[in-house]
């Protein structure tokens, strides 16, 4: 199994409990999956159970040993969940006031 990286950015849907408060998110999900595409289908897959919706893919590739040495300390951390869990998101949230 591989890890990769996606940024996605998307809505919220009406039963998701942010809707009050935050028009669209920047979603950087870690993914260990067998390749690329399965990963993908994860990724969406997961947006879609957390409510969120409209994703448009703004990046996303395979995190080599040399992408995963430059990780920052938090993105690390997010790395080493993903390989525990298989699927880890951090959500950056543009607030309705913005």
């Amino acid at each position: 199994m591989e890890s990769y990286y996606f940024i996605f950015e998307v809505e919220p849907q009406r039963e998701n409990p942010v809707i009050s408060h935050v028009s669209r998110a920047v979603a950087h999900l870690w993914v260990v999956s067998a390749d690329i595409d399965e990963a993908r289908n994860r990724a969406l897959e997961f947006l879609n159970a957390e409510r969120w919706e409209s994703p448009v893919e703004k990046d996303g590739y395979l995190l080599t040993p040399e992408r995963i040495e430059g990780l920052g300390v938090e993105e690390l951390a997010e790395y080493q969940a993903a390989q525990s869990g298989g699927i880890q998101a951090k959500f950056y949230y543009w607030h309705r006031s913005e």
